[in-house]
């Protein structure tokens, strides 16, 4: 009564205007309290209010009544927007916790505003608001069905450490490592175990990656290959790898269905024959012109034709495919490129000795391309449009002469001409021009 006679007259807000619409069976028009039970929406406004206002650690019963009316206003302010401006709400308590060493859940995640509706959560009244809160919960932390989190259920978004390793099985420790190796834990990181937030999907693969792994070696004998090839096809990214420590020791460890997938896909490609009649050679034969696994990245390509050669009840290993060897050169580069000629073919067309063309090269007679040869050494060759413009003007002694008996008649031809150029005895080079007129 006494703080009644000494209250201070005050101008009615949004907050009595909605709740005194509510008492005369108006309709109302808010997102979040309309669907709430009558005390129910007064209590939430009054919960968020309190928290908002910094009050949420103090007893609602020990706030004093201008501090009650404060705080309904300000939590009805904020409902009153709807669940975007509960989503803020939310979201900050979230960076809140992120910030600080609080590993728990539930009411250490949303205080007052957890236990108010946690003692609700059978209450039908209350569903929509506790499903909100639930959802949003469970995207933005590594918290599941086993939690309990309001009531229990819910679909789990994210994992920590300590999750994972109660529902794979795999200890704390390996967990870390696992997610380093991953890149999806930086390796200084010291947040706590509860605290680590991985996408499931990611973990899901991780831990799915370390129980169906198997070592290199495995590989070796699988693929009947070299450790080499192994670490090549691994570093290409056509095998995935998953570091798992060892006797103190990291080492790499690759899923079995990832291995038979790479093998089916292969047989998949390959050609229904085994490339007999067709000139076929095994990937090794090739090493001196392309890598093993860029011959394999380019067969997966579609860029290379695939055989495979092996009894028919033998599973497939990498010993077992071939290649044609003129397509891989063909694509590494290594073969004479098209329209161009090899050093001996332009000799005897031009009728001069090899060293001569070297001679004319350097003056800047006759043009060259540099190639890989068949044992993957840079070879020279001489393009068709150089060469038919070569000919077109000059033309050598023997070229002339056609024959060695008409070597005399055609000393007697070319008397008095000056060559071009004089590499001794018949090979000489002169101008057409000169030579017909």
């Amino acid at each position: 009564m006494a703080e009644a006679r000494n209250a201070e007259m005050c101008g009615a807000t949004k907050f009595d205007a909605y709740f005194h619409a509510r008492l005369n069976g108006d309709v109302p028009e808010s997102e979040i309290l309309d669907k709430l039970p009558y005390y129910g929406a007064l209590g939430v406004c009054e919960v968020v209010g309190a928290m908002e206002l910094g009050e949420g650690t103090v007893g609602r019963s020990k706030m004093s009544g201008s501090q009650r009316r404060e705080a309904f206003n300000r939590g009805f302010d904020l409902l009153n927007l709807g669940y975007p401006s509960l989503t803020k709400f939310l979201e900050k308590r979230d960076n809140r916790r992120r910030e600080t060493n609080d590993k728990g859940v539930g009411k250490q995640l949303y205080g007052i505003f957890y236990t108010y509706l946690n003692d609700r959560v059978d209450d039908a009244g209350y569903s929509d608001l506790i499903s909100f809160v639930k959802n949003h919960a469970f995207a933005a932390h590594p918290i599941g069905p086993e939690n309990n989190f309001l009531g229990g259920g819910g679909e789990r978004k994210f994992h920590s450490i300590r999750s994972a390793s109660m529902q794979y099985g795999i200890h704390p420790a390996t967990l870390r490592k696992m997610l380093h190796a991953a890149n999806l834990l930086d390796t200084e990181s010291d947040v706590r175990d509860l605290k680590v937030s991985i996408p499931v999907a990611d973990m899901d693969d991780i831990a799915r990656r370390w129980k169906e792994g198997v070592p290199a070696y495995y590989l070796k004998e699988r693929f009947e290959t070299s450790p080499q090839v192994i670490k090549q096809l691994t570093d290409a990214g056509i095998l995935v790898a998953t570091n798992r420590e060892v006797n103190h020791r990291l080492k790499s460890f690759y899923s079995l269905p990832q291995i038979e997938a790479f093998i089916s896909k292969l047989d998949q490609l390959a050609h229904a024959n085994d490339g007999s009649g067709i000139e076929t050679v095994p990937l090794k034969h090739c090493a001196p012109f392309m890598t093993y696994v860029d011959i394999i990245r380019n067969v997966m390509d579609g860029k290379l034709r695939l055989w495979i050669k092996k009894p028919s009840d033998t599973a497939t290993t990498l010993l077992h495919l071939r290649v044609m060897e003129e397509e891989v050169r063909k694509l590494a580069g290594v073969d004479l490129p098209e329209g161009h000629y090899r050093t001996n073919d332009v000799a005897a067309r031009i009728a001069l000795r090899v060293g001569a063309l070297e001679e004319l090269e350097a003056a800047g007679l006759i043009e060259t391309t540099i190639y890989r040869g068949p044992n993957g050494v840079s070879t020279k060759a001489y393009p068709k449009s150089s060469l038919d413009a070569f000919t077109k003007r000059y033309i050598s002694f023997r070229k002339l002469a056609r024959e060695k008996d008409k070597w005399e008649k055609t000393e007697r031809r070319v008397a008095g001409l000056v060559p071009v150029f004089n590499f001794g005895g018949v090979d000489r080079l002169f101008l057409k021009s000169d030579v017909y007129g």
